[in-house]
């Protein structure tokens, strides 16, 4: 697990009581919800790129907090010189342009 990423687990209580109940076995899988972070001043590129990753995030159906950074002093703590910027779970993987929502598709899959 890397820093950032939150272990999320749905299973319903009540079907897993009555599977239990009928001895079977389970075979749970975690599931790590997203962080992505888009640093920027807030500009008219900040945004598309905010949008960008919101359709990214629905195209593939997963679950990822999405969060806008605007704070310069944080910005450039974390080496960025140009905006925007996308991180994903605290990487910084895209700075300078708008990331497409096909690039921030394949950082999120990890390609």
């Amino acid at each position: 697990m890397r820093i950032g990423e939150t272990p999320v687990l749905w299973l319903h209580a009540g079907a897993w009581a009555s599977g239990l109940a009928r001895g079977e076995t389970w075979l749970l899988k975690e599931v790590y919800m997203r962080k992505i972070e888009v640093l920027g001043t807030g500009c008219p590129k900040c945004q598309a790129t905010v949008r960008n990753a919101e359709q990214a995030v629905r195209e593939l159906g997963i679950e990822a907090e999405i969060v806008k950074v605007q704070d310069l002093s944080e910005i450039m703590a974390r080496g960025i010189m140009m905006t925007p910027a996308l991180a994903i779970d605290g990487e910084v993987v895209v700075s300078g342009h708008i990331a497409t929502v096909a690039e921030i598709k394949r950082y999120l899959q990890g390609e």
